[in-house]
């Protein structure tokens, strides 16, 4: 955590004891008024790290945008050339649920006279970086009586050694037909396609490979941390999709942002007001810009539309492989706002996917157009039909052993041929 510099590894000790005494404080209060001041110390430490590491471009961009509407000068302060800090927008989040939760009363606060395991809880190694977000209440009592047995070790290292997999034989290979378009000038319209589904692929096999690489980690330290991907392209509808997909995510801005804001009380156009206020700021959790900002919205207005027609899914009358087809092109259009550099390139790729003018398939060298069609065909066969990793380690038998173990030695080969690749979700 310290790589990029010591006093990265100092920021993520002053938010941890801030909130550890916060926490504390407010615990041992009777007083109201002074509980709800140490909660907003609290928020501001924690809101106010992550919006100058991660927001202070945005901010900048929208004051001078005001600036050039009245007519007045450009704003150009000095700001430091600062890395955004390794997991910020995660261990932010974990931290700060603690002290929300202790003020609800919902959980008993850490003692003051045990720092170590409340510092323990935010910094646990396996999850920092990219979660799962892990609440304090899912993870003290465990902290405090770890027992690791044979069976849970086993199961560690087999979560990991398929994540492993997950990350190396298959999303690092969508990953190259995905970077074709993302990266690369002028797609046609079959390389459109391709390398879109390939991205849809890529950012479930990188993330869910990454959550159950930490699953396995967390096991083998005697540590069950909670499942974040459940088949999410198996879903039905975009209400069921974030039922299943990053799920720690997903039920941290329903318990505290979706129900205070009023949740579904208030009639139809009030939650789906409340809904797209969540996925807005949920896609601005992902990084400061604007495309992050249109894919939070653009699955607000999908969540909105699905409350507001009172079904579960838009197509309800389509048989469910249908309803499984038309919300995993909905999510999969969604990614295409998530990975553009700017607006103006994802109106340029929508642009090319909907008004096909061109169907030649010209990735060629370095990239192979069959291997490209192969991998992509096999990720979809996986995610559609394959069982998602933990019911695939509930019946760990020898054949299911030999065959984590074989695409792990896989996945090694990978790395050491073409090295390192970062996790998608490092840059949040």
């Amino acid at each position: 955590y310290a790589w990029p510099g010591w006093p990265y590894l100092g920021l993520i000790v002053f938010s941890t004891a801030v909130d550890w005494q916060c926490g504390a404080r407010i615990g041992a209060c009777p007083d109201k008024p002074r509980r709800r001041r140490l909660l907003l110390v609290s928020v501001a430490v924690n809101l106010g790290l992550l919006g100058f590491f991660k927001y202070r471009g945005l901010v900048l961009e929208l004051v001078n945008e005001a600036l050039s509407w009245v007519g007045g000068p450009q704003w150009a302060p000095w700001l430091p050339g600062l890395a955004l800090p390794v997991g910020i927008s995660f261990y932010t989040f974990q931290s700060l649920s603690y002290t929300i939760d202790v003020y609800r009363g919902t959980v008993a606060a850490a003692p003051l006279s045990r720092p170590l395991r409340f510092f323990a809880y935010v910094a646990l190694f396996p999850q920092l970086v990219a979660g799962p977000i892990v609440r304090y209440h899912q993870l003290v009592e465990q902290l405090q009586d770890r027992r690791i047995g044979l069976d849970m070790a086993a199961h560690g290292a087999f979560f990991f050694m398929i994540g492993f997999a997950k990350k190396t034989l298959l999303a690092n290979q969508l990953g190259v037909f995905a970077a074709a378009l993302f990266e690369g000038q002028d797609a046609r319209f079959l390389e459109a396609w391709v390398g879109l589904l390939s991205y849809s692929l890529q950012i479930y096999y990188d993330f869910s490979g990454y959550s159950d690489m930490a699953i396995g980690l967390g096991l083998l330290l005697g540590l069950r941390l909670p499942i974040n991907f459940n088949s999410p392209y198996r879903s039905r509808s975009i209400t069921e999709f974030w039922q299943r997909w990053h799920i720690t995510l997903s039920s941290f801005l329903r318990d505290y942002l979706y129900i205070p804001l009023g949740g579904n009380r208030g009639g139809r156009i009030r939650t789906a007001r409340n809904l797209m206020v969540t996925m807005v700021l949920g896609g601005l959790w992902h990084g400061a810009a604007w495309t992050y900002v249109l894919w939070g919205a653009w699955h607000g207005l999908w969540l909105g539309i699905e409350r507001l027609i009172g079904r579960r899914s838009i197509g309800f009358f389509l048989p469910r492989p249908l309803q499984c087809a038309f919300t995993f092109l909905v999510v999969t259009l969604g990614w295409l706002l998530f990975e553009s550099h700017s607006v103006a390139q994802a109106w340029q790729f929508t642009h090319t996917l909907f008004v096909p003018t061109d169907f030649a398939f010209l990735l060629g060298a370095p990239h192979d157009p069959r291997l490209g069609f192969l991998v992509l065909g096999m990720g979809l066969a996986l995610v559609f039909f394959a069982p998602n990793t933990q019911t695939f380690a509930q019946r760990i038998g020898l054949g299911r052993a030999l065959f984590a173990l074989v695409v792990f030695a896989l996945g090694i080969e990978q790395v050491l041929q073409h090295g390192f690749n970062p996790f998608i979700y490092y840059r949040f």
